[in-house]
Order: structure tokens, then C-alpha cells, then sequence
């Protein structure tokens, strides 16, 4: 969704999201449709702030045991958004604030929504995603799921190049 700053009239405009290609599909598998809204405030001819929300549900593996986990994702972004290049002063090594993150230069007068919410779905999504919070995984030696059954992996005494070791902890 591109939307021109020319069109932003009255000092505000909303929008509510479509899904016309924007969401990352090739990473994220979306289970129900995204619900999302941006509103563009006009703050002078060259800069506005963009504010948005969205929600989802999408299914992932988890990274325990690879089985299907269903995650609802959601958010809100601000944005302050100026038309023209960054100062060049300004890109010299110094200490960022929360503000300079949140400050997005235009080359055009237009922002593209899609792009916008695209980065905040992927950072809403979890560094681990779990099946569920108990999860036990999968057996490292036989591939079992642990959550389904139990294997007697657990029981031998395996053999690993320290368990030499054992030997001198009772000296």
C-alpha cells in the first residue's frame, strides 16, 4: 500500500490495511487474515508521523520439536517520517536514542505501508517459538519426541570423551 504524502489532507488520513503482497508469506505462514490500521498526522509540508497497529495469527515449528505451535502476533509502531536525506552529521558515530530509531527519511514524498508493517511482523515474531511452554523436545540421540513417549536414551550411561573424568573426581 503506497500512500503520497499529497494526499494526506486535513492533518490526518487512515487507512486500514490490505494484504496486497506486503506480508512475508516465504517466511511466516499466516493462519487468519491481518487485521492492521496506520494513520499518517501531517506535521509540515515535508514530515508527517505514521502510528500503526496490526494483528495476526500464523503458524510456525516449534524449535523444540518441530511440531505445528499457533502464534498470535501484534503490535504498534510510530514512525516520524521526513522527506529528504539524513544529515550527514548526524551519521557520525554517536550514541542513539529511542527517537533516532523511530525517525524514517523519505527520498519520496510517499511511504510505503506494506514495507512499514512487513518489518513489524518480523520483529513481533518470537526469537523461540515453543509448541508450548512445557515442551520437552526431541531425543538428541534417537529423535523421539519426548512429549509423546519416552525413550531409553536417557537411562545409558553414554559414553563421551569426558567421561574419563569421573575417574579423578573421587581422588
Amino acid at each position: 500500500m503506497i500512500i503520497k504524502l499529497s494526499e494526506v489532507y486535513g492533518g490526518e488520513a487512515h487507512y486500514i490495511l490490505e494484504n496486497d503482497g506486503w506480508f512475508p508469506h516465504e517466511e511466516i505462514n499466516l493462519t487468519s487474515p491481518v487485521n492492521g490500521l496506520i494513520t499518517i498526522c501531517r506535521v509540515s509540508d515535508a514530515e508527517v508521523v505514521a502510528t500503526g497497529e496490526f494483528s495476526a495469527t500464523v503458524k510456525a515449528p516449534c524449535d523444540r520439536c518441530g511440531q505445528s505451535a499457533q502464534l498470535f502476533l501484534s503490535g504498534e509502531f510510530t514512525y516520524d517520517c521526513s522527506v529528504g536525506k539524513e544529515d550527514p552529521l548526524v551519521q557520525q558515530e554517536v550514541e542513539s536514542g529511542e527517537e533516532d530509531v523511530n525517525k524514517l527519511y523519505l527520498e519520496e514524498p510517499i511511504i510505503n505501508a506494506g514495507e512499514l508493517f512487513r518489518e513489524q511482523v518480523l520483529l513481533a515474531m518470537p526469537i523461540r517459538v515453543l509448541c508450548k511452554q512445557s515442551c520437552k523436545g526431541l531425543c538428541f540421540h534417537c529423535g523421539k519426541d519426548l512429549n509423546a513417549e519416552t525413550c531409553a536414551c536417557m537411562d545409558k550411561e553414554l559414553s563421551s570423551p569426558f567421561s574419563v573424568l569421573k575417574k579423578f573426581k573421587g581422588r
